[in-house]
């Protein structure tokens, strides 16, 4: 959630400050949400800690970060009607829909990275011996969940024109709705 949250808020703030339109938007929120995504995999890679620990660490200093961008106050362009029509249109959600789930059908099921994903999730240790890049392919997981919550993010903002700000573990909520 916490990825949602800050790819839109950075996103978000960027098309409205310049006039961009939503698909602008949505490319750097997306791009912004890779890039956190990638973040977070390097920094599990790197201290070997549990998933589990490592998210919790990176929600508490994305959501700091989120806050300290918006000095608190969230973001608001509801009068940006440009901004703010995305999310009420039932053929855009049709679409954002169809071409992420043809996005994680088509990375997962004929691609040399998803024929990786599931030798390391059915048998780690052949997979890895058998010459699998273990930890480039934990990397590329969380870049494309990154992606996939930054969408999210982008979704949430433009369906109300605001982000909220969230501290304490306030944005994992944004995973569940």
């Amino acid at each position: 959630g916490s990825i949602a949250l800050l790819s839109s808020v950075i996103g978000s703030s960027i098309a409205s400050a310049n006039g961009y339109s939503t698909a602008v938007m949505l490319l750097i929120t997306l791009a912004i949400g890779i890039v956190l995504g990638i973040f977070s995999g390097v920094v599990y890679v790197l201290l070997k800690l549990p998933a589990m620990i490592t998210s919790l660490g990176v929600t508490l200093m994305y959501e700091a970060l989120a806050f300290i961008y918006t000095g608190g106050f969230g973001v608001s362009f509801t009068t940006n009607t440009t901004l703010t029509q995305f999310a009420g249109k039932t053929g855009n959600m049709l679409i954002v829909i169809a071409l992420s789930l043809a996005f994680m059908i088509v990375v997962f099921n004929y691609t040399k990275f998803g024929f990786n994903y599931y030798a390391l999730k059915d048998g780690q240790k052949v997979a890895v011996n058998t010459g699998v890049k273990e930890k480039m392919n934990a990397i590329g997981c969380y870049a494309i969940a990154g992606g996939m919550m930054s969408i999210v993010g982008f979704i949430n903002a433009t369906s109300t024109g605001t982000i909220q700000m969230s501290m304490n573990f306030g944005s994992i909520t944004a995973m569940f709705t």
